[in-house]
């Protein structure tokens, strides 16, 4: 039985139809079953009066369509199959046949619209692949698809710009780093060589060609996409045993691969577009058991060679389990934060004095700010009280603010760099330390009239060395809040400034 959603939505189509039934006629109607809740409306649709250009969708003057209407229509957006592969490679189309007709659903779909809107922008949508426009020159390439196998729960994390490798393929090293029980951040690359250090490695294969837009999902079918593009077996086969020898024993075996298919289209150069296969277990235990073949008795070579013709037939069969891979490559990603004052902080060093309501906040803004280093001071202790305003948790009660602090800091961005000091600040500035510390900026959060005074000692002692200094205090309620800023050149102190 068909839902009011479901009878609007074909009434709809039926109003475009009878306007024009030779533009868009309805050939079949399959209703909601016990099987599938979706009302399927089979269409043809007249695609002659398209322009064409070379390398766009080879439309017919005729097209045949399959829309799927969900039974929560038009909150739930309907979805198109084309009835044929003819357009499969092409971008934005998946499967061979399934049409994405939106970038975003949650903000270009109209409700309104309904079904007038969705065949406005199907039209749109042929009328920019007759033309090869799909992904317009001058804009931002579609990335290919890889299909996440339902048995990978592995999530990647490239982090680290990836080599230039010019118009060749590169072989080499992705350097892992685990973010947390599910995520492994990839933090460097290396060439395969005996100076490598050992740690936790996978192998990669960086190619100077486009992949297909839809990645195999079958080894057998990677195989020969990797041999069309200069990558014979034999050399994937030598990657993935490196691969072992890198491989921590109680870790996952990965192979990267990347393929130049990201950036703007026709531009000179594309950024390498990464995918991760995920190696089953098994598999890793034989590919170091294949690494006797290079043994110096004849019955380990023997086992070596057998184990690698196991592996050549599990590639004819095997399936390949694409990870999740989440970007943060500053080639990819451009920060969400790029147009903020915020930005100022990137790559600096930052002392904090004080990692209190004030203190502990400012640092934990800087950390994702992407500041490189924060040196952080304070004496006091994680008291139950102090959850109320400071970003402290109940796990942290007892310990030294600045351990919490360093610990909630490095969960939140694991490659800044954090010195510190739970020292009390008032006697540290008395004794003619260098308070600098080669820090960009100092940002003192005490509030406290003792350190203000010690520091215009200490700031007298270093005349010729200075940096920039903030000072912030709040209220006791945190209703009304002060800062002042005092500059190198500026010739007193915090308490002067306050005056």
């Amino acid at each position: 039985m068909t839902t009011e959603g479901q009878q609007l939505a074909l009434k709809q189509l039926e109003k475009i139809s009878k306007e024009n039934d030779y533009a868009l006629e309805i050939i079949d109607l399959m209703y909601p079953n016990e099987k599938s809740s979706w009302l399927t409306i089979e269409l043809s649709l007249y695609c002659g009066h398209f322009e064409k250009a070379q390398g766009g969708l080879p439309l017919r003057e005729r097209e045949r369509f399959c829309i799927c209407i969900p039974s929560d229509f038009p909150f739930s957006i309907p979805s198109i199959d084309s009835c044929h592969q003819r357009f499969a490679g092409w971008p934005h189309v998946q499967w061979a046949h399934h049409l994405c007709l939106y970038q975003s659903t949650e903000t270009e779909w109209v409700l309104s619209d309904g079904m007038f809107g969705f065949i406005n922008r199907l039209e749109e949508w042929l009328g920019k692949g007759a033309l090869n426009e799909l992904d317009p020159i001058g804009g931002a390439l579609h990335p290919p698809l890889a299909y996440i196998h339902s048995t990978s729960s592995a999530i990647l994390v490239p982090q680290m710009n990836t080599p230039d490798i010019g118009d060749r393929n590169w072989i080499g090293l992705g350097k892992l780093d685990r973010i947390n029980d599910r995520a492994l951040a990839i933090n460097d690359w290396a060439e395969i060589s005996r100076e490598t250090k050992r740690d936790y490695y996978a192998p990669a294969i960086l190619l100077a060609q486009p992949m297909p837009f839809e990645f195999p999902q079958r080894a057998s079918d990677l195989v020969k996409v990797l041999i069309e593009r200069g990558i014979d077996f034999s050399r994937l086969l030598w990657a993935l045993q490196c691969g072992v020898l890198w491989k921590n024993n109680d870790e996952s075996l990965f192979l990267i691969i990347g393929t130049p298919m990201r950036g703007i289209r026709e531009s000179e150069k594309l950024q390498q577009h990464l995918t991760a296969w995920e190696i089953d277990p098994t598999i890793a235990k034989i590919l170091k058991i294949s690494l006797e073949k290079y043994s110096d008795h004849e019955k380990l070579r023997e086992i070596g060679n057998k184990a690698e013709e196991i592996i050549k037939d599990w590639a004819e069969t095997a399936p390949v389990k694409w990870c999740r891979i989440r970007e943060n490559r500053d080639e990819i990603v451009t920060r969400r934060d790029y147009s903020s004052p915020l930005t100022v902080f990137k790559g600096k060093t930052i002392s904090i004095w004080g990692c209190g309501a004030l203190g502990a906040h400012i640092a934990i803004y800087l950390a994702r700010g992407g500041a490189k280093k924060l040196i952080i001071r304070d004496n006091g202790i994680v008291t139950p009280g102090i959850l109320v305003r400071q970003p402290f948790r109940e796990k942290d009660i007892g310990y030294a603010k600045a351990v919490a602090l360093e610990n909630h800091l490095k969960e939140i961005n694991s490659g800044l760099q954090v010195e510190r000091h739970m020292t009390n600040i008032k006697r540290w500035l008395l004794s003619d330390a260098d308070w600098t510390e080669d820090a960009d900026l100092v940002i003192d959060c005490t509030a406290s009239n003792l350190v203000h005074a010690a520091f215009e000692k200490a700031r007298m002692n270093t005349k010729d060395k200075q940096v920039p200094v903030v000072s912030m205090i709040i209220d006791s309620h945190a209703t009304r809040g002060l800062a002042i800023s005092i500059s190198k050149n500026y010739s007193g102190g915090i308490l002067d400034a306050y005056r």
